[in-house]
């Protein structure tokens, strides 16, 4: 991958590669179109419309991150539209189709996490030909993105070729997104100031933003995609930050407002409309729960890892915050990453089997620069463990069902599956 890096830094034109993101807003009908280029802030759609947004960088003269809002787009139609102006040009034509006018009573959707831009060509190509399919409505990807921090002095040329060898996925369907620790900061020392608190992510990204959530201050972080919730299906999505914004936390990060208000309330909300979407599914990058020895013990009780602040390990601390929360909600599933495997884990609470408690998956297994994280034990919460293969997995969810399939990168063979049913976890809600 390196020589990836060192044949993209000496081709690299002035004008970078122009990189399209759609995300999901509020109404299933508007999106979000983030474009990282030297270019106008221009938009044309239909081919004959134009749209203006909004421009932002991280660092004067690292390029333009533009974000423009569509509203009211028609509903399940294919939409064409080009990104551009001015004397710099127009992209090629790209596409994407629109969900149907109401709330579908099933929803298919990608997920992955920690994949960067080594070991990850195969599970790149698994995302785009899943956001091809007519059935998948999204991408998630729950943290650790480029690993752009580990590659210290190529820290902005790894953000390109990583946005660019995504950009099949995420210009076709909405890519929802998730901080993990990776997106921080630069390492670079000249870099460290210009990019710490997650700025670069903050200032790539641009998720729902949400009235309910705490305001912000500062303007610098006045439009974070920290934390946030949106609704696909029968599905109520809650992405969480485990990096910033709760006691404890290993950054100590607090500019985001009180997130642990903002998702009860959220989560309160939510069950309220369970009628309309009776699944709840919470996504955040670190797991309370790994067979790791870094992570827990012999008895699958979660630790903190020794090597913290440096290379910190929080998983007790994040079960202290998080895990009674999740519980006395009713949260149905919790998707992880930063564990660099896949892993799944039982209904568990404190540490023991619970079927009142959340199922919960990690998929931290796309690829990266880091390599497979040792699993030492077997607890009796861990259903499955595979640290052999990269890979992807795919949610699906019916009003009555949520599956979850993990599949190898390279032949598409199964990992592991398995089905949530609703009548299950209505007895076990009581």
């Amino acid at each position: 991958s390196q020589s990836r890096l060192s044949k993209m830094a000496s081709s690299l034109p002035r004008v970078p590669p122009l990189v399209v993101r759609l995300s999901k807003q509020h109404d299933a009908r508007d999106k979000v179109y983030k474009l990282t280029q030297y270019m106008s802030r221009l938009l044309h759609y239909a081919l004959t419309d134009v749209a203006h947004g909004t421009a932002a960088t991280w660092r004067a003269g690292e390029g333009w991150d533009h974000h423009v809002h569509l509203s009211a787009l028609a509903a399940n139609t294919t939409h064409y539209f080009r990104c551009g102006g001015g004397a710099a040009g127009w992209s090629r034509t790209l596409q994407f189709r629109t969900q149907p006018a109401r709330a579908a009573d099933t929803t298919t959707v990608a997920l992955v996490a920690d994949l960067g831009i080594e070991h990850s060509d195969a599970t790149m190509s698994r995302l785009g030909a899943a956001a091809a399919r007519a059935d998948v409505d999204h991408t998630l990807l729950v943290g650790d993105m480029a690993y752009a921090d580990d590659h210290v002095f190529s820290f902005h040329h790894t953000w390109l070729l990583f946005l660019s060898s995504l950009q099949p996925a995420m210009a076709a369907k909405p890519l929802m997104v998730a901080p993990g620790n990776h997106e921080s900061h630069s390492w670079d020392p000249l870099l460290y100031e210009a990019t710490k608190n997650f700025h670069v992510y903050n200032t790539r990204f641009r998720m729902p933003q949400q009235a309910s959530r705490p305001r912000v201050a500062a303007p610098r972080y006045a439009n974070h995609s920290m934390f946030y919730s949106y609704d696909s299906g029968p599905v109520h999505f809650l992405v969480y930050s485990t990096e910033s914004s709760y006691k404890g936390c290993w950054t100590a990060e607090k500019e985001f407002g009180d997130q642990m208000a903002w998702l009860r309330a959220d989560l309160q909300t939510a069950n309220a409309n369970r009628a309309q979407r009776p699944w709840i599914v919470a996504a955040g990058h670190r797991p309370m729960y790994s067979s790791s020895s870094h992570f827990s013990d012999a008895s699958g009780h979660p630790i903190d890892c020794a090597l913290a602040p440096i290379a910190p390990c929080n998983a007790k601390q994040i079960q202290t915050v998080f895990e009674d929360v999740f519980n006395e909600h009713h949260v149905d599933l919790i998707i992880n990453g930063h564990i660099h495997a896949y892993e799944r884990v039982l209904p568990t609470y404190r540490a023991a089997l619970n079927t009142s408690a959340p199922h919960s998956v990690t998929i931290g297994n796309a690829g990266n620069i880091e390599g497979h994280e040792k699993l030492d034990y077997s607890p009796p919460w861990l259903a499955k463990k595979n640290n052999a293969d990269f890979g992807y997995s795919m949610l699906t969810a019916t009003r009555t069902k949520l599956s979850v399939t993990a599949h190898r990168a390279t032949d598409d063979s199964l990992i592991d599956a398995f089905t949530i049913e609703r009548a299950e976890r209505g007895r076990a809600r009581g």
